[in-house]
């Protein structure tokens, strides 16, 4: 085990009638077999019987209370319905007066927001920090995500082939035909092939949203400008000024910032910190053995990051680690991969509370409430809640506001206009599930594997928690794991097969799942969507002077959640001096552009930021809210006369 591991817990003692039979998931893939056949997605939640998930909770009570996992509800995904997490903008028409008890710098959301809120709480002049989130984040993509911190993943899709639309679609289209023509081969397939590849297209989801066909082209423009046709000298941009010129040095960020940081407790792991946890496998079928994949996009990276820091793994290193060496053939470590701990979110807002903060759950965002500030600008004042336990509505005074509401939240409304782009979802599937190893059975060397963040492709399976059980005497071992693999385009819900293929070809073989002493059982499944724009990487928004958001990470939350939480205070700031009319447009599009940022607000190492963020950020939505809501009221002469007099100096 390593060191004071925080996801290992406490050893404890059962009886054997405490210990239900474990069956390997038989209930729940035989409802994934019939969804399959019947053509239908992963449209609800999918929980074990009762008695398996009442034992998950008597051996895991941390990693349950923490996911929700087996508890989690249809009824608790109704925000992924249309209209069902939305916010919309009014004016606050109340009096001054009326704005009494203390302000706050409000952080609502996901991961960003959350580190956001860290960070300004440890700062030397904290103010009054408010964290916020609707308490239902079982069912979020945090929860449901594979939290990996791999940092040449934080590219648009496009800069992998296999990834890019036409190698999608050409895949969905080849399933098709093998279903249409041999059903049982294609499910044979599915359960056999660790590569077989889980991005599918909807085509009927394109084709009555024509919205997302003009999506797919603008990606694709964007694609043939960073990365041309996948072989070299065809990009039509230089690579400083692609993309990924922003986004891999962006997320890079993570770890240095955590370092200066100092937290006392852990976010992220690193490969190079923690023997090599974090592994790309190389897999076979049975006995054929197929050959590892590699990419222009290797190439191209290298032209930004420089060589890849990597090592393959020998056979008997990987037979010392416990795999089955004639299904995992190989594997790639990458120095600085790694993940980040599904559990953290605990520490954070503890960490927020012990440093004079203020946590609010239950609390969904719905309002925001602001006034005119000057000329074609506003401020916010208020924001109102709903408890989505009670309906209950409650309102809480702003001084600053910061988002990151994932992608279920698609439609911030003024005047019935939506502020942030075109969405596609693109649908995962996670699966919680629980491994029961007789130790008597299974030597120490073949539990390191589970400890690993392993995966094929875009299918990866880590741990959530480890301990030790003793059984009427007898020494058992139980890991709570969970897989995520996807995913569907464009779509709210996962298709079936993803969750069939993942467990059946990926993990249970890479793991030894139903071998001699090795038995498991799945607690739950549901989709987890992530959200796209056409950039296909984050989006910044500020339509209020005192306020900013990031939007359509794209699957990269997790990884990014530091460097976007810091992000927003530097963002925020310059938005506050154009709204002062102490910068003019040019200049704020200057400092987006370069980074040139005078400082990070509660960073105390200075500005690490080096990328182009202004072609991250929606500048033609930043007076919309003004003018839509306050037309010419605010309008005056002298912020015009001031900004002509700087201009003639």
């Amino acid at each position: 085990m390593i060191e004071n591991d925080p996801d290992v817990y406490g050893k404890i003692s059962l009886n054997a009638e405490d210990i239900p039979p474990f069956t390997g998931g038989r209930d729940i893939l035989k409802q994934i077999e019939g969804k399959i056949k019947n053509k239908e997605y992963i449209d609800t939640v999918i929980n074990a019987p009762d008695n398996i998930v009442s034992f998950f909770g008597k051996v895991f009570p941390e990693v349950q209370r923490v996911h929700n996992a087996g508890l989690n509800t249809t009824e608790d995904m109704k925000i992924w319905k249309e209209g069902g997490n939305q916010i919309t903008f009014e004016e606050d028409t109340s009096a001054p007066e009326d704005g009494s008890g203390p302000s706050y710098d409000v952080w609502v959301g996901g991961p960003a927001t959350l580190f956001g809120a860290v960070l300004q709480a440890r700062s030397d002049s904290p103010g009054k920090v408010l964290y916020a989130h609707d308490g239902v984040r079982g069912v979020s993509n945090w929860k449901g995500s594979v939290c990996t911190y791999i940092h040449r993943d934080s590219v648009p899709l496009y800069y992998y082939t296999h990834y890019a639309a036409p190698s999608i679609m050409l895949s969905t289209l080849r399933d098709k035909v093998h279903r249409m023509i041999n059903y049982s081969g294609y499910i044979r397939r599915l359960e056999t092939d660790p590569y077989w590849s889980t991005l599918r297209v909807s085509m009927y989801n394109i084709l009555t949203s024509p919205s997302f066909i003009w999506m797919a082209v603008g990606n694709q423009v964007k694609g043939l400008l960073d990365v041309g046709l996948h072989l070299p000298g065809t990009a039509i941009l230089p690579p400083h000024k692609t993309t990924a010129h922003t986004s891999i040095p962006h997320v890079c960020l993570t770890p240095t910032i955590l370092r200066d940081l100092n937290l006392g407790y852990t976010v992220q792991f690193e490969n190079s910190e923690n023997g090599e946890r974090s592994l790309l496998l190389l897999g076979s079928l049975g006995k054929e053995k197929k050959a590892p994949r590699f990419f222009d996009s290797e190439r191209r990276l290298g032209q930004i990051i420089g060589p890849a820091d990597c090592r393959s793994l020998p056979k008997e290193e990987l037979a010392a680690r416990g795999y089955d060496t004639d299904f995992v053939v190989g594997a790639v470590a990458h120095s600085k991969d790694g993940g980040i701990r599904m559990g953290a979110d605990d520490d954070m807002e503890n960490d927020i509370v012990n440093h004079g903060g203020v946590v609010q759950s239950d609390s969904r965002l719905v309002k925001i409430l602001v006034k005119p500030d000057g000329e074609d600008e506003c401020r916010v004042t208020k924001v109102v809640w709903e408890n989505p336990k009670t309906g209950e509505h409650s309102t809480t005074n702003v001084s600053s506001l910061y988002l990151s509401l994932g992608p279920s939240m698609d439609r911030l409304l003024v005047g019935g206009v939506n502020l942030v782009e075109r969405i596609m979802c693109a649908a995962a599937a996670s699966t919680v599930f629980l491994v029961k190893i007789d130790r008597t059975l299974v030597p120490e060397y073949k539990l390191r594997k589970f400890r690993d963040m392993t995966g094929y492709s875009n299918k990866i399976y880590f741990r959530l928690g480890e301990r030790e059980v003793e059984v009427d005497g007898k020494p058992f071992h139980f890991f709570a794991m969970q897989c995520s693999g996807g995913g569907m385009f464009p779509s709210v819900h996962p298709h079936a097969e993803t969750v069939l293929n993942t467990i059946k070809a990926n993990v249970a073989p890479t793991l030894g799942l139903g071998t001699e002493g090795v038995d498991f059982e799945i607690i739950s499944v549901r989709g987890c969507a992530r959200g796209v724009t056409t950039q296909n990487f984050m989006r910044l928004s500020a339509p209020a002077s005192n306020m900013v958001m990031v939007y359509g990470l794209g699957g990269t939350g997790m990884a990014n959640m530091v460097p976007n939480g810091a992000l927003l205070s530097g963002v925020m700031r310059q938005r506050q001096l154009l709204a002062a009319g102490e910068i003019s447009l040019k200049e704020f599009k200057h400092n987006l552009t370069h980074s040139s940022f005078d400082h990070i607000p509660n960073l105390k190492t200075g500005n690490p930021f080096k990328g182009n963020y202004y072609q991250c950020f929606d500048i033609k939505t930043h007076k919309t809210v003004a003018r839509a809501l306050f037309g010419n009221r605010g309008r005056s002469l002298l912020p015009r006369m001031l900004r002509y007099m700087r201009f003639l100096k």
